[in-house]
């Protein structure tokens, strides 16, 4: 299966979100095509198989994130701020009231990849837990690097989140290999 299972509610609430920005787009990695072959507004081309339209998603998705990684290596902190700013998903007049839902960002993405699927738990929650794991690592070890935390108060804190997220990854990690279904650690 390529696709989460949406109710057409939720489908409906996608396909609103990104209208206008379908419809006013340029850039990104995605084709207008592929867009709206993903929001199910458009079938595929002949020849064209779900597997195929997928595999080559995925390829251009890796492609993009090392894109931005190289965006990161290279850009100074002012343009990596503009990066990570939330971002209107189409284009704002002057005076117009933007709410949350109109906008993209970093942190929405996050959300957005860590959301549990109660379906899938035991699929899903593993690869979810590592990442997390991973994030909580290398923003716990910012923290710490940064001079950020003054006491020793501070400092116990953040071993107990450590602790936290470990025990937690520890116990997902545990989920017996026939349950897994492929997640590799």
């Amino acid at each position: 299966m390529y696709r989460r299972e949406l109710s057409p509610n939720e489908l409906k609430s996608v396909r609103l979100k990104y209208d206008k920005y379908i419809e006013n787009a340029r850039g990104g990695f995605l084709t207008k095509n592929q867009k709206l072959r993903l929001l199910k507004l458009k079938h595929g081309e002949e020849g064209t198989t779900e597997a195929d339209f997928w595999y080559r998603l995925k390829q251009s998705a890796k492609g993009a994130i090392a894109d931005l990684q190289m965006i990161f290596d290279i850009a100074d902190d002012e343009q990596i701020k503009e990066i990570f700013h939330k971002i209107p998903l189409s284009k704002v007049k002057k005076k117009e009231i933007i709410t949350d839902a109109d906008l993209v960002s970093i942190d929405r993405l996050i959300a957005s990849v860590l959301v549990s699927d109660w379906k899938n738990k035991n699929k899903d929650d593993l690869w979810k837990a590592i990442l997390v794991d991973y994030i909580m690592e290398s923003c716990l070890n910012y923290i710490i690097t940064t001079g950020i935390l003054m006491t020793q108060s501070h400092m116990r804190l953040i071993e107990e989140m450590r602790d936290l997220v470990k025990a937690i990854v520890g116990v997902a990690i545990q989920v017996p290999k026939d349950r897994r279904d492929g997640v590799i650690i």
